[in-house]
């Protein structure tokens, strides 16, 4: 029998190999050309046009770098403060910001839809929008595995055009993030999305997360080696979630990835009831995150920047302002939610990371915003403040050409990731 320093050994150098196993290879040259060609409203920075992608960052347009600030979608300037510490940590660590990537205006949409800059199209395919609101990175994140594309999600913002585009998306925890300034910062945190989670661990090491991949493929190894495993969470009540708010196509290729989990012999399943939990929730999350956003609206969002916004966003800050009176007693709800709904670090929550069977029709963007139905299990991971991450799982089913994705989330990072690590993931580049 081997020992254990000897067992651990070979579990690191099977997670590392699997780590490696996992990463899509190619390149892509000419970036800024290329993206210019996806999406007019992408601003490439110069004299970047023909090196390695290697490094390189994109940083959606809520992240402003000094001297350039950030438009939130509106094509105005809008000064909110200065460099936000998730840039200049990424920054600092060695990635170089080469595009700021369009979005929903104000971040208040989950379909790319932007009457002033234009609709963020979907590489795969463009007669779809990549979802949103973090759109333009999701698109970025596509033309090679060497790229790291900088989001924002306050319910599902970084991981549902993840989903759409297939791509892998993950949102980071609040708590790791006290200085974050975000529109809505009860439930929003950064995110990275990236092809390559080789370049995923990468953006996390530069963000302070050390050793993060290392750990979570000695994980995974130890998993693939029999040595331990990993418990999903998978929702009981799936079905009666279903009825309400997915289409048959996100169920049924859910049930297939859990299958696939539970053969693998890697994973241990367990079931946990959501539905109750997702009721209790929306309304108080739907009042706290609508009121911040006209707090945010009514300080940066002045005179010209409200007479670009669509009727319908400019409804929605009208009823967040209406909301305000009861927003600490909505606050004061979503505390109870987040101290009595623990998911432990050891365990990891499976969900679909998207509503719908297909991306979203061009024409069909404008009338999609603040939907209970596109936000449905991205939301729980913003309010109990997890770690998220979407994978784009294979073969193929949305009519836009991506993988059908899976939404992961834990506590703990290094699960999630090893979590990710044995599953088969696809993530290819669009060349």
């Amino acid at each position: 029998m081997r020992s254990s320093s000897k067992l651990l050994d070979s579990a690191l150098e099977n997670g590392l190999k699997l780590l490696r196993a996992r990463e899509p290879g190619g390149g892509a040259s000419g970036v800024c050309r290329r993206l210019e060609r996806l999406n007019a409203s992408i601003t490439c920075r110069s004299g970047l046009e023909d090196r390695s992608p290697e490094g390189l960052l994109s940083y959606k347009d809520t992240y402003p770098l000094p001297g350039e600030p950030a438009g939130w979608g509106t094509g105005l300037p809008l000064d909110t403060g200065g460099e936000p510490q998730v840039l200049k940590a990424l920054t600092t660590g060695g990635f170089e910001p080469y595009a700021r990537t369009s979005m929903d205006i104000l971040a208040l949409g989950t379909s790319g839809f932007n009457p002033v800059l234009g609709d963020v199209l979907n590489p795969r395919n463009p007669r779809y929008t990549t979802g949103g609101s973090s759109g333009g990175a999701a698109a970025s994140a596509l033309l090679a595995p060497g790229l790291l594309a900088l989001a924002s999600d306050a319910g599902g913002s970084a991981r549902i055009p993840a989903g759409y585009t297939g791509v892998l998306g993950l949102k980071l925890r609040r708590i790791d993030y006290r200085g974050y300034r975000g529109m809505a910062p009860s439930v929003e945190a950064p995110g990275l999305l990236s092809l390559s989670m080789t370049t995923l661990v990468r953006g996390l090491e530069a963000l302070g997360y050390r050793g993060v991949g290392e750990r979570a493929a000695l994980a995974a190894g130890a998993a693939a080696e029999g040595l331990a495993r990993i418990t999903l969470l998978t929702p009981e009540d799936l079905g009666l979630l279903c009825r309400e708010a997915l289409d048959p196509g996100a169920c049924s290729a859910f049930e297939e990835q859990v299958e696939a989990a539970r053969s693998s012999g890697a994973f241990l399943i367990a079931g946990v009831k959501l539905h109750s939990l997702y009721k209790t929730l929306e309304p108080p999350r739907a009042v706290v995150t609508l009121a911040e956003a006209a707090d945010w609206a009514g300080k940066f969002c002045r005179e010209e920047c409200v007479s670009r916004l669509p009727e319908r966003l400019k409804g929605l800050l009208r009823l967040g302002g209406m909301l305000r009176p009861w927003r600490g007693e909505a606050a004061r709800v979503l505390e109870r939610v987040r101290t009595s709904t623990q998911i432990p670090g050891s365990t990891v929550l499976a969900t679909p990371a998207v509503a719908t069977g297909g991306c979203i029709p061009v024409e069909e963007a404008g009338r999609l915003a603040y939907t209970r139905r596109a936000i449905v299990f991205t939301s729980l991971a913003n309010t109990l403040d997890l770690y998220s991450l979407s994978i784009p799982l294979g073969p193929s089913r949305l009519d836009c050409g991506a993988p059908a994705p899976l939404l992961l989330s834990s506590s703990s990072l290094e699960a999630l990731l090893a979590a990710a690590l044995l599953l088969p993931y696809r993530a290819e580049a669009i060349h």
